[in-house]
């Protein structure tokens, strides 16, 4: 574990105060550029009372005490973390506190929860939550927390894009393997998936509940058939994606083959708090030589905070069009308009209906031939295809005839495949047109 301070108990209690606050406020610096004196005094106390509760314990000196332990993606600290060897503590101290309130109790077993889920070295071990305060009595801070409770799981299919993601199935096997008695109920269409990772399986006091789908969708406001349509066109069902289109009269997605239209088209819709943004997935190496290089660094938290909340003219705002974000940017966020950048890393072929997917290595594209990788690749456009709440257009590449990595024939091929489905040509907003930069020969 990585955290502000750590050591053994017995290094801990040989260590003074002042330098393991100093320790910790240096930390403190380096990742929030804050040094609050309110937090200094926090620490001095709940270093003070860690000691004292420590100290007559001999059977302690071997454990590991780590203070300030970040939570990574979750943005959270939990004070104190103690790995005994029996079970791993994780102390919540509350400073000049007289009583501990619901929120408090919610906060320290929050932190037990986030720990067992996120952190895969703890999983297999008791976890308790221990709450702390100066003035509180000891045994109101080992009450016993509540452990019975419901779960309301809200099931998104085909958005595992990450390598080892199980999807609903990782669910189904995590409730066999629980000593816990769990009553069931879920919707009927995820007991009789046909992918597998979308069945939920067997399980003892399952019950199917119909009002549990969910069928209307809430993130395309435009359009109730645009989650249907992106389903068809990744299965390479073309006459099912056009009837759908045609159905619905005005499905909220566009095709285009320029960049500057593309752009001049979400400048032109990014109005008020409109927000705009170019999409494109990770495994679009090619599209670096379109001028689509600058990836949004999906694990720098302030980078994709900056990107999804701040407004142009700040660069790093994703309406500034500067900076794309991948799938692991996007995916559970939204905008209100997207351009998505289509790669060479999901091709059409000729007599083909599936998708053939690609990854780039060295000079050349590869095909991957395990299940999960292509699977995850196509769930990548599912989770880029539906992001934006209104509208989203598709910028297709022309290509360029010496470059094989990127083959005008083969992106011909999916622009054919996705006009034949039933996307739009995009037309160009009344704004002016921002040129595409021109070639300079040297």
């Amino acid at each position: 574990m990585s955290s502000f301070w750590s050591a053994t108990v017995q290094t801990f209690l040989d260590t003074p105060p002042d330098t393991i606050t100093g320790a910790l406020a240096v930390a403190q610096i380096r990742h929030f550029r804050i040094n609050e004196t309110r937090q200094l005094r926090a620490w001095e106390a709940s270093i003070a009372m860690l000691r004292a509760g420590l100290a007559d314990l001999p059977e302690a000196r071997a454990w590991q005490v780590l203070l300030e332990y970040p939570m990574l993606r979750l943005g959270r600290r939990p004070d104190t973390i103690i790995l005994t060897d029996r079970a791993i503590l994780v102390l919540e101290f509350k400073a000049g506190a007289t009583q501990f309130t619901p929120a408090d109790r919610r906060q320290v077993e929050d932190y037990a929860i986030d720990l067992h889920d996120f952190h895969a070295a703890s999983r297999h071990h008791p976890i308790l939550p221990i709450l702390v305060a100066e003035h509180a009595p000891a045994a109101d801070a080992l009450l016993p927390m509540p452990i019975a409770g419901a779960m309301v799981c809200l099931v998104g299919g085909g958005q595992e894009i990450h390598h080892g993601e199980g999807g609903l199935a990782e669910w189904g096997n995590a409730l066999r393997a629980s000593p816990a008695l769990w009553r069931v109920r879920a919707a009927p269409d995820i007991l009789s998936a046909t992918d597998p990772r979308q069945r939920l399986g067997r399980l003892p006091g399952l019950a199917p509940l119909p009002a549990l789908h969910l069928d209307v969708s809430i993130r395309q406001i435009r359009s109730a058939a645009a989650a249907g349509w992106v389903n068809h066109v990744l299965a390479g069902e073309a006459p099912l994606a056009a009837a759908l289109a045609l159905s619905d009269g005005a499905i909220p997605f566009h095709l285009t083959r320029s960049l500057a239209h593309l752009r001049a088209w979400l400048q032109a819709k990014a109005r008020g708090l409109r927000r705009a943004g170019l999409l494109a997935s990770s495994g679009a190496k090619r599209l670096r030589a379109e001028g689509l290089g600058a990836e949004l660094p999906h694990q720098d938290p302030a980078a994709v905070a900056h990107w999804f909340l701040d407004h142009f003219p700040d660069i790093r705002a994703s309406n500034a069009l500067e900076t794309v974000a991948t799938e692991f940017s996007c995916q559970g966020l939204e905008l209100d308009y997207a351009g998505l950048c289509w790669g060479t890393d999901l091709i059409r072929e000729p007599d083909r209906i599936p998708w053939r997917v690609r990854q780039f290595r060295g000079t050349a594209w590869q095909v991957p031939r395990g299940e999960e990788a292509i699977a995850n690749q196509i769930n990548t456009y599912r989770v880029l295809l539906t992001r934006a709440r209104y509208e989203t257009a598709i910028f297709v590449p022309p290509g360029h005839p010496a470059d094989p990595t990127r083959s005008p024939a083969t992106l011909d091929n999916i622009a054919a495949f996705l006009t034949t489905c039933g996307a739009r040509e995009l037309t160009p907003h009344a704004a002016a047109i921002i040129p595409e930069p021109e070639m300079l020969l040297l």
